[in-house]
C-alpha cells in the first residue's frame, strides 16, 4: 500500500494579487490536480514516502520555475523522474504488486507506473521518458513479463 500523501494546499501561502501573484495561483492549481500522480510515480520509484514527498516538492519548484513549457501534467512528471534517479528502497511488509514494481530495472518500472499506473498514453510516456513509443512498448512488455512470471512462481 502507497503511504499517505499530504495534500498541499499552495505552493506559497501569501493571498494572490498582481500578475505574478495570478500566475502562482494558476500554477497552484494545475499543480493541485497532478500532484497525487507525482506523488505516486515517486513513491513506486525510490520505495520511501519520505523520499517520494522530498522529491516531489523538488520537482513542484523546479516546475514552478519553468513554468509554461507544454503539458504541465508531463513536465512534472518529466521532472519526478529526473529528481528519483536513485534506486528503490526495498519497503518491508508491502504488497506482491508493490514489491513487484520495485524489482524491476529502472526504466521498466518507469514505463509501467507510467501506463499502468497513471494511465499515461505509449505517446505520452515517450514524452515524458524522452525515448520512442518503440522503446515504451519494449519496456512494457518487459516489466509485464517479469511482473507476470514473479507472480507465478
Amino acid at each position: 500500500m502507497i503511504a499517505p500523501w499530504k495534500r498541499k494546499e499552495s505552493l506559497s501561502g501569501k493571498n494572490p494579487s498582481g500578475a505574478a501573484d495570478a500566475r502562482l495561483s494558476a500554477f497552484n492549481q494545475q499543480v493541485l490536480q497532478q500532484q497525487d500522480d507525482a506523488y505516486t510515480l515517486a513513491y513506486y520509484l525510490l520505495g520511501s514516502a519520505e523520499a517520494a514527498s522530498q522529491a516531489v516538492q523538488q520537482a513542484v519548484l523546479q516546475c514552478y520555475q519553468h513554468n509554461g513549457r507544454g503539458s504541465q501534467r508531463l513536465s512534472l512528471l518529466k521532472t519526478v523522474l529526473k529528481n528519483c534517479l536513485q534506486p528503490a528502497i526495498p519497503v518491508t511488509g508491502a504488497d506482491a504488486l508493490t514489491r513487484g514494481i520495485l524489482s524491476l530495472p529502472q526504466d521498466e518500472r518507469r514505463t509501467v507506473l507510467l501506463i499502468d499506473v497513471l494511465g499515461l498514453s505509449y505517446v505520452e510516456a515517450a514524452q515524458v521518458l524522452g525515448t520512442s513509443t518503440g522503446r515504451v512498448s519494449q519496456w512494457l512488455t518487459g516489466a509485464r513479463l517479469a511482473m507476470r512470471t514473479a507472480a507465478v512462481n
